[in-house]
């Protein structure tokens, strides 16, 4: 795989010639691409330690972002990379006030600052929506950049264009902004790649 400059912010999916060796692509339904299995011979390497943020309700799961992450836990990748979560799932509640949403965040961005502080992981990978999920996944990637992490951002979601024409010149500077900061940005098709990196590069 070619490594590019983080600036660059290149987006950029796992195919099956350039996966790392001892790594082989996998997919999932809605053509979620979670990260490459491994074979049992790698599992003997050295490997970082990655705190996964992403949401995981309880079952029955139904969106496909919590679908790849339960069935990426149940690989060997996982367990010899320590993988841990950090779950921003929240049950949904019409009622709740911006007052009451914006302290919670507030409250799980310094849940999620000692977390990382405390298992230090090598790697930080964000699984990142649209509308208000990619603002606070942008907050926890802002978070694991000023803690000194490797940070991983992947976007999962088809209807971010929609997302990005109504947020506005404000949301759209923030977004582009955003995108920039992961060491790397993962797609899930070589046209959502080219589709974030030219949002990246604040031509859109």
């Amino acid at each position: 795989m070619t490594m590019r400059r983080r600036d660059e912010a290149r987006a950029e999916r796992w195919d099956d010639d350039d996966a790392p060796e001892g790594l082989s692509p996998s997919h999932v339904a809605c053509e979620l691409r979670i990260a490459p299995t491994m074979t049992k011979l790698a599992i003997d390497r050295p490997l970082p330690k990655v705190l996964m943020v992403g949401p995981m309700p309880p079952p029955p799961l139904l969106g496909g972002i919590e679908t790849g992450i339960a069935l990426l836990f149940r690989t060997p990748l996982a367990r010899a990379s320590s993988m841990t979560l950090f779950n921003t799932w929240r049950s949904p509640d019409p009622t709740r006030s911006a007052f009451e949403k914006l302290r919670y965040q507030i409250g799980m961005s310094w849940k999620f600052f000692a977390t990382v502080v405390r298992a230090r992981p090598t790697i930080v990978h964000v699984k990142a929506a649209s509308g208000i999920n990619y603002y606070q996944c942008a907050a926890y990637v802002l978070i694991a950049r000023l803690a000194r992490r490797r940070v991983l951002l992947q976007m999962h979601a088809g209807d971010f264009p929609q997302f990005y024409d109504t947020a506005g010149p404000l949301g759209q500077a923030i977004i582009a902004r955003s995108l920039r900061l992961p060491h790397r940005l993962v797609a899930l098709s070589e046209t959502w790649a080219e589709y974030f990196t030219e949002l990246a590069r604040g031509r859109r």
